[in-house]
């Protein structure tokens, strides 16, 4: 049975990436970029905010300065935090995965957000507590399709289980970057579909529509039956 769960976290315990794109949305007309929802779906959904600035840059044929990229960062992470306020919700069936799970194994979140950004969430939503490891872009220098997160939270949880690997940790990913640094931590990986969105999920163990699917659901079971 699998010893951890880790969870990547925007659009997967909330439906955080349509407020990051209207952010970068919002700011990037003052240096000379205008984005897309579909642009933004296609090609940067799962990626830490610098890893999007750097392609959005080289996509738009852009040259900034240091200084000028740290203030669009700023300006993008200020404008996010602001839409955070307004309130935002688990996505269904997730808390009470979380609330159920906790008592069993140990969580981790593994994601390409700022821990600030993550902590103001969890706060709020009330799921602050159930993770003993959260992994954020501060922590990492590569972002995801890279598996650099992933291994550090596997560091990270092995303080409590000193005997846990790879093969015992089943990830929830969303993107296909995601997945993809999951798979190649060697971890087990349930994908939440986005069909709108096309998301190529393949690779992943198993998936799911959503968390309310997982609601009597032994997980292990779930993703043996689904490899």
């Amino acid at each position: 049975m699998n010893q951890a769960i880790i969870f990547d976290f925007d659009g997967v315990i909330v439906e955080s990436e349509p407020l990051h794109y209207e952010a970068f949305r919002s700011v990037l007309p003052e240096f000379g970029i205008q984005l897309t929802r579909e642009s933004y779906y296609a090609r940067y959904v799962g990626l830490a905010d610098r890893e999007i600035v750097r392609r959005l840059l080289a996509d738009h044929d852009r040259r900034l300065t240091q200084d000028e990229t740290e203030g669009l960062m700023r300006k993008k992470n200020t404008e996010y935090e602001r839409q955070i306020m307004k309130g935002i919700d688990p996505l269904p069936g997730v808390a009470e995965l979380i609330k159920r799970t906790s008592n069993q194994h140990p969580l981790a979140i593994c994601s390409g957000s700022k821990r600030r950004e993550i902590s103001m969430i969890l706060d709020q939503i009330g799921l602050s507590a159930f993770f003993s490891v959260i992994v954020a872009s501060d922590d990492v220098l590569s972002s995801k399709p890279d598996p650099a997160g992933y291994l550090l939270a596997l560091s990270q949880l092995r303080r409590a289980k000193p005997d846990l690997t790879a093969e015992k940790c089943l990830v929830f990913e969303d993107s296909e970057a995601g997945i993809s640094a999951a798979k190649a931590a060697g971890m087990k990986v349930i994908a939440i579909r986005k069909d709108d969105l096309g998301t190529d999920t393949a690779s992943a163990d198993g998936t799911i529509a959503s968390f309310l699917e997982l609601e009597n659901v032994d997980l292990a079971s779930l993703v043996s039956e689904s490899a």
